[in-house]
């Protein structure tokens, strides 16, 4: 993410509702897609960043499972349905 993705990001996140709908009336589809997909980014940023701490934490704590890890990613890995 750039800075000028990030500042749009920023105004997003801080505008109040007022100006958030007055912006999406004024825009057109282009721009509202790409103001989901910074929502998006900045969602999996943090995720990312969450996942990161929980992990350092349970290295430090010794508590660290491979178990752990693979119950965690088993609730977003694709299953064959038959």
């Amino acid at each position: 993410m750039n800075e000028h993705d990030f500042q749009n990001l920023r105004f997003l996140l801080l505008a109040s509702q007022e100006v958030l709908a007055d912006w999406y009336s004024k825009v057109d589809k282009d721009d509202h897609e790409y103001a989901i997909e910074l929502l998006e980014a900045a969602c999996m940023d943090d995720l990312v960043e969450i996942l990161e701490e929980k992990e350092q934490i349970m290295l430090e704590e010794g508590v660290f499972e491979l178990t752990v890890a693979q119950e965690y990613l088993s609730r977003f890995t694709m299953r064959r349905v038959q």
